[in-house]
């Protein structure tokens, strides 16, 4: 669940940083999303699957500040990547 927020900041730093790179994103082993697990620090306990909308609710709140690019803008980067320089 992190590997999207995760990917959406590094495609973020390159729309920044205007650097034409092309990144893809690559996660490890496949996760059981019924799984407990405690994620953010500590503070949320659940399934996986439950914690998903907490994740995006945070990518909403960064993009909001700045922190990230908004996820339209990262659609963008992808459907381009590769083919030259971000805009």
């Amino acid at each position: 669940m992190h590997a999207l927020r995760a990917f959406a900041t590094a495609c973020s730093a390159v729309l920044q940083g205007g650097a034409p790179t092309a990144l893809y994103s690559w996660v490890g082993d496949a996760q059981d999303w019924s799984e407990t697990v405690t994620h953010s620090q500590g503070v949320a306990t659940g399934p996986r699957v439950d914690l998903l909308d907490g994740e995006l609710e945070r990518i909403r709140r960064y993009a909001a500040t700045g922190d990230i690019e908004p996820p339209a803008r990262v659609l963008e980067y992808l459907a381009r990547r590769g083919r030259g320089p971000p805009a």
